[in-house]
């Protein structure tokens, strides 16, 4: 999931709900769980789940409801998450109070419907018409890293991996949202923890390739996590259909959440984790320190292996 800005022009507001779909949820021979929009291919059992609550593609959606003399302009966020909201109105024809020009920026609270925009016309005995361009960030731009929080390192306890990239090296972290990123060289299928307790926000789990073009960054399977400083972790290049966490679940620090792959923009089979902020319609990653021995901070730097504690 890129940090790109999410944005629409539109000529009339678009009203609408994530269509509800089938989940089909089972076990395999090794105990794992798989969430798939497919049926199994061997004929197993499995439990189907009609996504309705759980928005596995959530977005924020900008809807427009008339009033006595005039329109409210709601955006619903879907994101169990903070997200920053910007709405700009042009066009306008017949709007009263010196909205005309007014850019509106606000952060509208966790999969909430919130008014942003409560417009009334000049003039009662003519219409008003509009129109508006929007643009919204997942996370709140007033969020403050807590920079004396110790991260565990995202696999299991007594493992190890090489760090293959992390900072001042910029072979591929070469962007604000992933400067501070590390990089954990380990097999497909190593079973990925939580470094911090938090909620999760976005997930992308169809995904099954990857490759070292440009084109390939879409294609990374992905949780995004929320703490309660604001910040988000991102877990990047998991498995295809290994993601055992679903936008809106709270999870604790060591819990398993994925399994790690080579999907995405991706020379080999790796982790790649980071921790940012949003800090203005721009995600930006923050220097991190993990738990080491004796609860010292450890920072990973790139060619060491790191013990997971």
């Amino acid at each position: 999931m890129s940090s790109r800005l999410i944005v629409f022009a539109l000529i009339t507001a678009l009203a609408g709900v994530a269509a509800a779909q089938s989940i089909y949820r089972y076990q395999d021979d090794d105990g794992r769980w798989h969430y798939t929009d497919r049926p199994p291919k061997d004929g197993r059992e499995a439990t189907i789940d009609v996504v309705k609550q759980i928005n596995l593609d959530p977005k924020v959606i900008v809807t427009r409801e008339k009033i006595d003399g005039g329109t409210t302009v709601y955006a619903n966020n879907q994101y169990h998450g903070a997200v920053e909201f910007e709405i700009r109105l042009f066009d306008t024809q017949n709007i009263g109070g010196g909205v005309e020009t007014d850019v509106t920026r606000v952060v509208l609270p966790p999969a909430e419907k919130t008014p942003v925009l409560k417009l009334a016309a000049a003039r009662a005995d003519a219409g008003m018409s509009f129109r508006y361009e929007y643009k919204y960030m997942l996370g709140e731009p007033q969020a403050r890293h807590a920079s004396d929080y110790l991260y565990r390192v995202p696999y299991a306890v007594a493992q190890r991996f090489r760090v293959s990239q992390a900072y001042p090296m910029a072979i591929t972290h070469n962007a604000s949202e992933s400067q501070y990123a590390v990089d954990f060289v380990m097999p497909v299928g190593t079973a990925i923890h939580a470094a911090r307790d938090g909620t999760v926000v976005a997930i992308a789990f169809r995904s099954f390739s990857g490759g070292t073009d440009a084109e390939d960054a879409p294609k990374a399977n992905i949780v995004r996590i929320v703490h309660d400083d604001g910040t988000i972790a991102t877990y990047a290049h998991l498995r295809l259909d290994s993601v055992r966490v679903r936008p809106g679940d709270t999870v604790q620090r060591g819990e398993y959440i994925a399994d790690s792959g080579n999907t995405g923009f991706s020379s080999g089979p790796h982790l790649h984790f980071a921790v940012g902020h949003n800090t203005g319609f721009n995600l930006e990653s923050v220097p991190i320190h993990f738990l080491g021995p004796g609860g010292k901070p450890v920072v990973a730097k790139s060619g060491q292996e790191l013990l997971a504690h």
